[in-house]
């Protein structure tokens, strides 16, 4: 990966932010500037706005410049952060100038100024070392001396050492540059020293002086350590001062997505995204980035989490996230502490769930407040990225996107997206949509069906329902029919499994729904009517209960399938009226060849097969299923516990049995006298579930309504049925 190094450019080829022209000016300034009595530039700005960057590029002017003069001008960095408080930063300054000197000036340049520097060096540490030593200290004072070349065994002449180091600089006639950069990076008492130093030098002919730094620090540091005002002690000091102004919001974009595109070009020209893109840069990176400094560091760490997350996650929220990640931590801890806040809009407060909106901005603003963010700023941002959240503050019941909507997208606001967007361990996601891509993408037929197979038996089917459901629309057109024909199979798979009829329901009517998206999307009526037809031969004995329920959903509700008292369809028709006849020949076809058998009351979901049955064709219903229950008690029993139906209720649950439902084949004292008169030793020829469905007719029989039986009666019953004795 090729992460941005939070380093300065050094020259004008990498000049992001348009200030090669302003800098290549001051390099030629200082060119022309005569420094005979010294000079000292200063440049301003906030950390992170390139101040370093338009140093290096006047420097490199000056260099250009200068590049067929013999007289060049050494330029010198000097990095006060080499000293302690308690060394001698003056002394450790002319030493570094030598130490600089001596590698980059010519042999009479090093030989004359260079000596003049050395005296001036010692001549100081003389002075700052002599006070300190007592009579007592004679053996370490010899030690010193030599190291410091004799000059604390003669006497000290700190002026005639710097009119002897003046009177080189102006004979040799050759500017020095000396760059002091991050001066805002050091300590209060640092800073003090490093501008009594610049105050005590400064004079000196021919040494020009860049100072950078962010002058509010400056100045606050100054005031706190000399009591002063900052501004006027740095007038007296600095001769030109050059502002660096902070990016505009326009170039920190410009830069940002220059940033993204090397990630990936998909990034900044997704045009599904572009809209949202455009309100999370405004709302949730803008208020938090402002220099390039800030987008290096949001961008590495973006670079990083999206290497493993792309596949799993929105890419413009997850930029979001790692942005308050980086630039504001607080907010980032409390939104992944916040779920159910920001995916459902329910605010928890002392006194319960908070509705009122103005005490709910007035919550949110002091929770705020709180982790020291601004609460304007970040009520907006978190509206931007969580509907929920919005809607909850705007008093509305709706969030601004649908919930499949949100999934689809693989945003943060959806409940079980969000902890993806905190996770480094991706087991917690159950079906990848790199799955889900190479479904409607790429496989093939039987590696395709392996796939679903494979997520079935794991038991994340559910799961691979919701990820797929929001996509349909993204299926290429050319794998309509593939896909749908997977689908069918799989609905057979689920409807022969011997899990409870209700989870074979529930996962029918997700299929059906994905499903009937998919025909929508098939373009032609003939088409979607042979996928239908062969997904009824398809469809074994056990599982086709099951299809039942998607047919029934596929067709409007003014057609011959639905009774009057279901819900009004949602979805649009997918079957037209000629084609419906060749469908209900099919499916009708396919229970008659089946009625003699009595597995076919086995059939999971068999009381929805049997109500489409008789919709489509009550005779044949008629006539077939009293061919199956004729005086066989067995079978009757069977057929009665096929057409329950389960409750729910606060009080309990259990099964109930509709009348219109069965009696035109079996009345219902017929079936109470059937149970009752049951040997109870042959009770084990019905399943435990079977049982407490016969059980809970049985209690039912006499009671009201209201008073149905519920589970826990009926199992007392079916205990007591079978420790009958032998």
């Amino acid at each position: 990966m090729n992460y941005s190094a939070d380093r300065p450019i050094e020259s004008d080829k990498d000049d992001l932010l348009e200030r090669a022209s302003f800098a290549s000016h001051l390099g030629k300034a200082i060119c022309e500037c005569d420094a005979k009595d010294g000079f000292v530039i200063g440049i301003y700005g906030e950390w992170g706005s390139g101040k370093t960057s338009v140093i290096n590029m006047a420097i490199h002017t000056v260099e250009e410049v200068y590049k067929e003069e013999s007289n060049k001008p050494i330029i010198i960095k000097f990095s006060p952060w080499n000293y302690s408080e308690q060394s001698n930063l003056i002394s450790t300054f002319f030493n570094s100038l030598q130490n600089q000197i001596a590698i980059k000036g010519d042999d009479e340049f090093k030989k004359k100024v260079g000596k003049a520097l050395s005296d001036y060096a010692g001549a100081f540490d003389a002075l700052s070392i002599i006070p300190v030593l007592g009579p007592g200290f004679a053996a370490l004072f010899k030690t010193v001396a030599i190291a410091k070349g004799n000059y604390l065994m003669q006497e000290v002449n700190l002026d005639k050492a710097r009119m002897d180091l003046e009177d080189c600089l102006i004979k040799l006639d050759r500017k020095i540059i000396v760059i002091i950069d991050d001066i805002d990076r050091l300590t209060n008492i640092q800073i003090r020293d490093v501008f009594q130093l610049v105050k005590q030098v400064a004079d000196f002919s021919n040494i020009i002086y860049l100072l950078a730094m962010d002058r509010k620090i400056v100045c606050r540091a100054l005031k706190e350590v000399h009591n002063v005002e900052g501004n006027e002690y740095l007038e007296k000091i600095i001769q030109v001062s050059f502002e660096i102004p902070p990016l505009q919001k326009v170039q920190i974009n410009e830069i940002l997505l220059g940033k993204l595109a090397e990630i990936d070009d998909g990034l900044v020209c997704c045009n599904k995204e572009i809209d949202y893109f455009r309100a999370i840069r405004h709302d949730c990176i803008e208020p938090y980035i402002d220099t390039v400094r800030d987008i290096n560091k949001v961008v590495n760490t973006f670079r990083f989490r999206y290497g493993y997350l792309r596949e799993e996650t929105n890419y413009v929220d997850l930029l979001a996230i790692t942005t308050l990640e980086v630039m504001e931590p607080e907010l980032y801890k409390w939104i992944h502490n916040n779920r159910e806040t920001l995916c459902s809009g329910m605010t928890y407060g002392s006194k319960g769930i908070i509705k009122n909106t103005t005490d709910l901005e007035k919550h949110y603003k002091g929770e705020f407040e709180n982790i020291s963010v601004n609460p304007e700023i970040t009520i907006r941002c978190l509206s931007t990225l969580f509907p929920a959240f919005e809607a909850a503050l705007n008093g509305e019941r709706e969030a601004a996107y649908s919930i499949d909507y949100i999934r689809g997208r693989q945003r943060i606001a959806h409940y079980e997206k969000f902890e993806i967007y905190f996770a480094f361990n991706l087991s917690v996601i159950k079906v990848t949509r790199a799955e889900i891509d190479l479904f409607m993408n790429n496989l093939e037929y039987s590696d395709l069906w392996m796939e679903v197979e494979d997520i079935y038996l794991r038991g994340d089917i559910d799961c691979f329902f919701d990820e797929l459901g929001p996509l349909v629309d993204e299926i290429p057109e050319h794998r309509l029919n593939l896909i749908a024909s997977v689908l069918l199979r799989l609905l057979n798979k689920i409807g022969g499994d011997s899990k409870s009829t209700k989870s074979v329901e529930v996962y029918s009517e997700k299929v059906g729904s994905i499903l009937i998206e998919v025909l929508n999307r098939v373009d032609c009526d003939e088409n979607r009517c042979n996928i239908i037809v062969r997904g009824i031969e398809l469809f074994d004995i056990c599982g086709f209960g099951a299809l039942s329920v998607v047919i029934d959903e596929m067709v409007p509700i003014e057609g011959e399938f639905r009774d009057e008292g279901r819900n009004t369809n949602i979805y649009k028709s997918v079957i037209n009226r000629d084609d419906l006849g060749i469908i209900k020949n099919k499916y009708v076809e396919k229970l008659e060849g089946w009625s003699d058998s009595e597995e076919l009351l086995k059939m999971n979901m068999f009381g929805q097969a049997y109500y489409l049955w008789r919709r489509i064709d009550y005779l044949s219903a008629e006539i077939h299923m009293r061919k199956l229950l004729r005086k066989n008690i067995v079978n009757s029993l069977r057929f009665i516990c096929a057409i329950a139906n389960e409750w729910t209720a606060t009080n309990g649950e259990g099964w109930w049995f509709s009348q219109e439902s069965y009696s035109d084949l079996i009345l219902p004292n017929v079936v109470y006298d059937y149970i009752d008169k049951f040997d109870k030793n042959q009770m084990t020829t019905f399943s435990r579930t079977e049982l407490l469905k016969l059980a809970s007719f049985y209690l039912n029989y006499s009671r009201d309504e209201m008073y149905k039986a519920d589970k826990d009666e009926a199992r007392e019953l079916v205990d007591e049925w079978l420790s009958y004795p032998q």
